[in-house]
Protein backbone atom coordinates (compact mmCIF):
# COMPACT_ATOMS: atom_id res chain seq x y z
CA UNK A 1 0.00 0.00 0.00
CA UNK A 2 2.84 2.40 0.86
CA UNK A 3 4.55 1.67 -2.43
CA UNK A 4 1.33 2.55 -4.36
CA UNK A 5 1.07 5.88 -2.48
CA UNK A 6 4.70 6.71 -3.29
CA UNK A 7 4.12 5.93 -6.97
CA UNK A 8 1.01 8.11 -7.10
CA UNK A 9 2.90 10.96 -5.41
CA UNK A 10 5.71 10.76 -8.01
CA UNK A 11 3.19 10.81 -10.85
CA UNK A 12 1.52 13.89 -9.31
CA UNK A 13 4.85 15.73 -9.01
CA UNK A 14 5.80 14.90 -12.61
CA UNK A 15 2.41 16.07 -13.85
CA UNK A 16 2.73 19.35 -11.92
CA UNK A 17 6.26 19.96 -13.27
CA UNK A 18 5.09 19.18 -16.77
CA UNK A 19 2.18 21.60 -16.39
CA UNK A 20 4.50 24.37 -15.12
CA UNK A 21 6.97 23.81 -17.99
CA UNK A 22 4.13 23.87 -20.49
CA UNK A 23 2.89 27.13 -18.97
CA UNK A 24 6.37 28.71 -19.15
CA UNK A 25 6.81 27.59 -22.75
CA UNK A 26 3.40 29.01 -23.60
CA UNK A 27 4.34 32.36 -22.01
CA UNK A 28 7.67 32.43 -23.87
CA UNK A 29 5.97 31.67 -27.18
CA UNK A 30 3.33 34.29 -26.45
CA UNK A 31 6.01 36.90 -25.69
CA UNK A 32 7.78 36.11 -28.96
CA UNK A 33 4.52 36.47 -30.90
CA UNK A 34 3.84 39.83 -29.21
CA UNK A 35 7.39 41.07 -30.03
CA UNK A 36 7.07 39.97 -33.64
CA UNK A 37 3.71 41.68 -33.98
CA UNK A 38 5.09 44.94 -32.55
CA UNK A 39 8.11 44.79 -34.89
CA UNK A 40 5.95 44.16 -37.97
CA UNK A 41 3.62 47.00 -36.96
CA UNK A 42 6.55 49.41 -36.53
CA UNK A 43 8.08 48.47 -39.90
CA UNK A 44 4.90 48.50 -41.99
CA UNK A 45 5.65 51.98 -43.46
CA UNK A 46 9.33 51.25 -44.17
CA UNK A 47 10.34 50.63 -47.77
CA UNK A 48 13.13 48.04 -48.19
CA UNK A 49 16.32 49.11 -49.97
CA UNK A 50 16.58 47.85 -53.50
CA UNK A 51 19.95 46.17 -53.93
CA UNK A 52 20.01 47.23 -57.58
CA UNK A 53 20.11 50.90 -56.53
CA UNK A 54 23.23 50.52 -54.42
CA UNK A 55 26.43 51.95 -55.93
CA UNK A 56 29.84 50.48 -55.33
CA UNK A 57 32.92 52.54 -56.23
CA UNK A 58 34.79 49.51 -57.52
CA UNK A 59 31.85 47.43 -58.71
CA UNK A 60 32.73 45.25 -61.69
CA UNK A 61 36.31 46.59 -61.69
CA UNK A 62 39.53 44.72 -61.54
CA UNK A 63 42.14 45.60 -58.92
CA UNK A 64 44.29 47.37 -61.53
CA UNK A 65 41.34 49.50 -62.66
CA UNK A 66 40.57 50.42 -59.06
CA UNK A 67 44.17 51.50 -58.43
CA UNK A 68 44.14 53.54 -61.64
CA UNK A 69 40.95 55.29 -60.52
CA UNK A 70 42.42 56.16 -57.11
CA UNK A 71 45.58 57.51 -58.77
CA UNK A 72 43.45 59.76 -60.99
CA UNK A 73 41.64 61.13 -57.92
CA UNK A 74 44.94 61.83 -56.13
CA UNK A 75 46.33 63.62 -59.19
CA UNK A 76 43.43 66.10 -59.01
CA UNK A 77 44.55 67.26 -55.55
CA UNK A 78 46.56 70.53 -55.49
CA UNK A 79 50.31 70.08 -55.52
CA UNK A 80 52.27 70.93 -52.40
CA UNK A 81 53.57 74.52 -52.48
CA UNK A 82 57.21 74.96 -53.44
CA UNK A 83 59.92 77.04 -51.86
CA UNK A 84 61.65 78.50 -54.90
CA UNK A 85 65.26 79.56 -54.38
CA UNK A 86 66.99 82.24 -56.44
CA UNK A 87 68.39 79.82 -59.06
CA UNK A 88 64.84 78.86 -60.09
CA UNK A 89 63.46 82.39 -60.21
CA UNK A 90 63.15 83.06 -63.93
CA UNK A 91 60.41 83.31 -66.52
CA UNK A 92 60.69 79.61 -67.35
CA UNK A 93 59.61 78.78 -63.78
CA UNK A 94 56.35 80.68 -63.20
CA UNK A 95 55.28 80.97 -59.58
CA UNK A 96 52.01 79.49 -58.34
CA UNK A 97 49.66 81.05 -55.80
CA UNK A 98 50.86 78.99 -52.83
CA UNK A 99 54.58 79.00 -53.70
CA UNK A 100 57.01 80.80 -51.42
CA UNK A 101 60.01 82.52 -52.97
CA UNK A 102 63.51 83.33 -51.72
CA UNK A 103 65.99 85.41 -53.73
CA UNK A 104 69.27 86.86 -52.48
CA UNK A 105 72.65 87.98 -53.72
CA UNK A 106 75.87 86.25 -52.82
CA UNK A 107 77.33 87.63 -49.65
CA UNK A 108 74.06 87.96 -47.72
CA UNK A 109 74.58 86.33 -44.33
CA UNK A 110 72.28 83.45 -43.45
CA UNK A 111 71.24 85.13 -40.21
CA UNK A 112 70.17 88.23 -42.15
CA UNK A 113 68.23 86.06 -44.61
CA UNK A 114 66.56 84.31 -41.69
CA UNK A 115 65.53 87.66 -40.19
CA UNK A 116 64.11 88.72 -43.56
CA UNK A 117 62.01 85.54 -43.80
CA UNK A 118 60.64 85.97 -40.28
CA UNK A 119 60.03 89.74 -40.61
CA UNK A 120 62.36 90.42 -37.71
CA UNK A 121 63.10 93.98 -38.76
CA UNK A 122 61.65 97.47 -38.62
CA UNK A 123 59.44 97.97 -41.67
CA UNK A 124 60.07 101.41 -43.17
CA UNK A 125 57.60 101.43 -46.09
CA UNK A 126 55.13 99.24 -47.97
CA UNK A 127 53.39 99.23 -51.35
CA UNK A 128 50.01 97.62 -52.09
CA UNK A 129 49.47 96.51 -55.70
CA UNK A 130 45.83 95.46 -55.33
CA UNK A 131 43.61 96.93 -58.04
CA UNK A 132 46.49 97.81 -60.36
CA UNK A 133 46.99 96.54 -63.91
CA UNK A 134 50.26 94.85 -64.86
CA UNK A 135 51.57 98.05 -66.43
CA UNK A 136 50.60 100.18 -63.43
CA UNK A 137 52.08 97.65 -61.02
CA UNK A 138 55.41 97.53 -62.85
CA UNK A 139 55.77 101.34 -62.78
CA UNK A 140 54.69 101.48 -59.14
CA UNK A 141 57.28 98.87 -58.10
CA UNK A 142 60.11 100.67 -59.87
CA UNK A 143 59.19 104.06 -58.38
CA UNK A 144 58.69 102.61 -54.90
CA UNK A 145 62.09 100.91 -54.78
CA UNK A 146 63.82 103.95 -56.26
CA UNK A 147 62.34 106.28 -53.64
CA UNK A 148 63.07 103.86 -50.80
CA UNK A 149 66.74 103.67 -51.81
CA UNK A 150 66.91 107.46 -52.15
CA UNK A 151 65.59 107.77 -48.60
CA UNK A 152 68.17 105.31 -47.27
CA UNK A 153 65.61 102.67 -46.30
CA UNK A 154 66.73 99.11 -45.64
CA UNK A 155 63.56 97.04 -45.18
CA UNK A 156 60.37 97.46 -47.22
CA UNK A 157 57.46 95.27 -48.26
CA UNK A 158 55.30 94.92 -51.37
CA UNK A 159 51.82 93.40 -51.13
CA UNK A 160 51.01 91.78 -54.48
CA UNK A 161 48.16 89.52 -53.37
CA UNK A 162 47.89 85.75 -53.49
CA UNK A 163 46.11 85.58 -56.83
CA UNK A 164 43.68 82.82 -55.89
CA UNK A 165 41.17 84.16 -58.42
CA UNK A 166 43.59 84.14 -61.36
CA UNK A 167 42.38 82.58 -64.59
CA UNK A 168 45.30 80.15 -64.50
CA UNK A 169 47.54 78.68 -61.81
CA UNK A 170 50.06 81.53 -62.06
CA UNK A 171 49.09 84.83 -60.37
CA UNK A 172 49.95 87.72 -62.69
CA UNK A 173 50.95 90.39 -60.15
CA UNK A 174 52.87 87.94 -57.98
CA UNK A 175 54.99 86.76 -60.91
CA UNK A 176 55.43 90.29 -62.24
CA UNK A 177 56.56 91.56 -58.84
CA UNK A 178 59.27 88.93 -58.36
CA UNK A 179 60.56 89.20 -61.92
CA UNK A 180 60.71 93.00 -61.69
CA UNK A 181 62.51 92.96 -58.33
CA UNK A 182 65.10 90.61 -59.77
CA UNK A 183 66.03 93.17 -62.44
CA UNK A 184 66.39 96.16 -60.12
CA UNK A 185 69.70 97.27 -58.64
CA UNK A 186 70.53 97.78 -54.97
CA UNK A 187 68.37 94.89 -53.79
CA UNK A 188 70.20 92.53 -51.45
CA UNK A 189 67.42 89.97 -51.30
CA UNK A 190 63.71 89.36 -50.99
CA UNK A 191 61.42 86.55 -49.89
CA UNK A 192 57.79 85.70 -49.19
CA UNK A 193 56.55 87.23 -45.97
CA UNK A 194 55.46 85.09 -42.99
CA UNK A 195 51.74 84.37 -42.67
CA UNK A 196 51.15 87.13 -40.12
CA UNK A 197 52.43 89.72 -42.62
CA UNK A 198 50.62 88.50 -45.72
CA UNK A 199 52.25 85.12 -46.34
CA UNK A 200 52.56 84.18 -50.01
CA UNK A 201 50.65 87.35 -50.89
CA UNK A 202 53.48 89.69 -49.85
CA UNK A 203 57.26 90.00 -50.22
CA UNK A 204 59.84 91.31 -47.75
CA UNK A 205 62.71 93.21 -49.37
CA UNK A 206 66.15 94.14 -48.07
CA UNK A 207 67.86 97.04 -49.82
CA UNK A 208 71.49 98.10 -49.98
CA UNK A 209 72.21 101.08 -47.82
CA UNK A 210 74.85 103.71 -48.61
Amino acid sequence: MNSIKKSLKKIHLKTKASTNASSDNHKSASDKIDDSALFLEAMQDVTPINNHNRISLFENRSEKQAQKHLKKIRNKQPLAPKNLEFKELDSSHPIKAFDTVTYYEKGLRLQDLSRLKRSEFYLEASLDLHGKTSEEAEIAIENFISQAISCGMKYVRIIHGKGYNSDNDFPVLKNLCYQKLKTLKNIVGFCSAPEKDGGVGAVNIQLKTK
